[in-house]
């Protein structure tokens, strides 16, 4: 499922919407631009607003993450500045049905557990779902990505 991994990699540069449900804990939405350093690495920056549950203020907010293409997997790195940091998660794209590509990745993070899944419908809609548990954090969070450039 190389070839499959590689198409994933590359419809992902250009800038895309997205919306992020932190069940029962907040709520966000902003502008995500996966833009190309190299045939094989693509830096991640996204900014949008986050809405807490239980506050009235928007808060402002902005992450980076570096994706590389290696051996028909990708590897996601934490990342700052531009900067490669941590590895966060690998993922290899597997076909689920006629219409839909999916891929899981998992870390562990101190005393976290993060499950993170990929969903894409299109190569212009997808999805990303992080599922945290462990001692110090407990939460869903499911991101809609669409396509605006």
């Amino acid at each position: 499922m190389k070839n499959i991994t590689k198409s994933v990699f590359l419809s992902l540069k250009g800038k895309w919407g997205f919306t992020r449900e932190i069940r029962n804990k907040a709520y966000a939405y902003g502008v995500a631009t996966f833009t190309e350093w190299s045939d094989d690495i693509l830096l991640y920056s996204e900014e949008g607003k986050l809405h807490l549950t239980e506050q009235p203020q928007k808060l402002t907010f902005q992450r980076e993450y570096i994706y590389c293409l290696l051996k028909g997997i990708i590897k996601v790195y934490f990342a700052a500045e531009g900067k490669k940091e941590n590895l966060f998660h690998t993922v290899n794209f597997e076909p689920i049905d006629n219409a839909s590509i999916e891929a899981i990745g998992y870390c562990q993070c101190k005393d976290d557990f993060y499950k993170v899944t990929y969903n894409f419908s299109s190569f212009d809609e997808f999805s990303i779902i992080n599922k945290v548990t462990g001692k110090t954090k407990d939460y869903l969070s499911i991101t809609h990505f669409e396509r605006i450039a």
